[in-house]
């Protein structure tokens, strides 16, 4: 079985499962090492976990509620 980690990418901010012998290989300083669970007990990666502003969520709902007046 797969041993992951769950790590930061530096560059985004995004949570991602990777395996152990990936972060090991990566370039210095591109994933931050986190002290969280990186798989379920199946052992299946969790899925990523994408960074967001609060200013882009609420963009995001605008743009979503804008489509579905229009459409109304």
């Amino acid at each position: 079985m797969t041993d992951y980690v769950r790590v930061r990418q530096a560059e985004t901010g995004h949570e991602l499962s990777v395996p152990r012998g990936h972060y090991e290989a990566a370039p210095k300083g591109g994933y931050v090492l986190l002290d969280k669970a990186a798989a379920y007990p199946g052992g299946d990666p969790l899925p990523p976990k994408y960074k967001t502003t609060v200013a882009q969520a609420a963009e995001k709902k605008a743009g979503t509620k804008a489509v579905l007046t229009e459409k109304e």
